[in-house]
């Protein structure tokens, strides 16, 4: 080992001068020739050198590192301990498990786009697991315990935060991590292996629990925001044909903002929404009425082939609550649920449903792989249905009154 001061020529003087840090000059197991910059004091970089060497004589004799030395390296900067790992000095797993909680979570991040990943789910989840470790103050990954993340995420929920629903993707976020973090730290399993999920109720849980407009709540809407005058930079003609397709066809809002003039089939009355835009990640074709289909025909005439029909706002909610209270439709009703853009998808289906169409046609049309999701959770009892169901029995009064008595007298 040598240390020295690498020297310069000052560019102002034209003299040679040294630099202020020590550096060191060894070889490693390999016999190849490695510099590492040390520190201004000698003795210091000397010590320093040292601890390398000691390095370079495991690596060579193939002992393993005492744990006084794998402190040491546990202690230095990340860069170092990931050239000593190019070095064969220690192994990728001592490498990555020294590193923040921070860093590994940058190292995670490229995987949740593995598969079907969304650039807005990577921001998602990992805005969820940086949450988690600030809430849960941990600085590296052995800081991270299960029973810390239980007790920060009860914590959410009890304050209510978070509900059920979102404290149960928050689970699956931190196994998830935990999942990678054993596979890349030769870890027996996951430290959240038996991490688990609260039960949910679609119904019981739901903050944001949402409802079906009636056909005359419908009706006033659409009539009401086709002569409302421009917001949310749509004018009230473009939010009518918007509510009216919602409504008719089932889209999200998301699969409605990905509508273009080659979206649509005038002559077969279709619409058909591409798969990296539905939830499912399939491609979808629905029905459209010839009615509405010769309206969005007619919309279209000033739009490029390419063009988004609907440029609806991130805030759709504010944007329907303003067209629901010009037409005095309650956006929350007194049992507190609302009547958001979501609320139309609920709205088609139970519009469906009372109108006798089959369930599972209901179900193909709203794209549920589940019935029980189209016939518990997007089909609603509208106010009356139950009285003409009812009324609707046959008659079961006899129109000719038997005889009764002894001998049929």
């Amino acid at each position: 080992m040598r240390l020295y001061k690498p020297k310069y020529k000052d560019p102002t003087t034209g003299k040679t001068r040294e630099r202020p840090r020590w550096w060191i000059e060894t070889r490693d197991h390999l016999r190849r020739t490695k510099r590492f910059a040390g520190f201004a004091d000698k003795a210091q970089t000397r010590v320093f050198g040292i601890n390398i060497q000691k390095l370079i004589g495991c690596a060579g004799s193939g002992n393993p590192v005492g744990p006084e030395l794998s402190a040491w390296v546990n202690a230095q900067p990340e860069k170092l301990r990931e050239r000593f790992s190019a070095m064969g000095l220690i192994s990728k797993r001592q490498a990555t498990a020294a590193k923040s909680l921070e860093s590994l979570l940058g190292d995670f991040k490229p995987t949740l786009l593995e598969g079907a990943g969304t650039p807005k789910q990577q921001r998602l989840v990992m805005s969820r697991l940086r949450r988690i470790v600030a809430g849960c103050k941990a600085g590296r990954w052995q800081d991270l315990t299960k029973r810390q993340v239980i007790t920060f995420l009860d914590g959410l929920l009890g304050s209510g935060d978070i509900s059920k629903r979102t404290y149960n993707f928050y689970v699956q976020h931190v196994r998830r991590f935990g999942k990678w973090l054993a596979k890349e730290l030769l870890l027996a399993e996951s430290p959240f292996e038996e991490l688990t999920a609260k039960r949910f109720n679609k119904r019981r849980d739901q903050v944001h629990e949402r409802r079906a407009l009636t056909a005359a709540e419908a009706r006033k809407l659409l009539a009401t925001t086709k002569d409302e005058p421009k917001r949310y930079k749509l004018s009230g003609y473009q939010r009518y044909l918007c509510y009216k397709l919602a409504i008719e066809s089932g889209l999200r809002c998301k699969e409605m903002r990905s509508l273009t003039p080659e979206s649509l089939d005038f002559s077969a009355c279709t619409v058909t929404v591409l798969g990296d835009k539905t939830k499912n990640q399939q491609d979808a074709v629905l029905p459209l009425r010839r009615g509405t289909a010769a309206e969005i025909k007619s919309y279209c005439r000033g739009f490029t082939q390419r063009a988004r029909l609907f440029d609806i706002p991130h805030r759709s909610s504010d944007m329907i609550a303003a067209d629901c209270k010009a037409a005095d439709i309650d956006y929350v009703d007194q049992a507190g649920r609302y009547a958001d853009f979501h609320a139309l998808r609920h709205t088609c289906g139970t519009l469906l449903a009372a109108a006798g169409v089959h369930p599972k046609t209901c179900q193909q049309i709203l794209r549920h792989k589940d019935i029980r999701l189209t016939l518990d959770y997007y089909t609603h009892f509208l106010t009356g249905q139950e009285h003409k169901a009812v009324e609707s029995l046959p008659d079961l009064d006899s129109k000719k009154k038997r005889a009764t008595g002894t001998d049929g007298k």
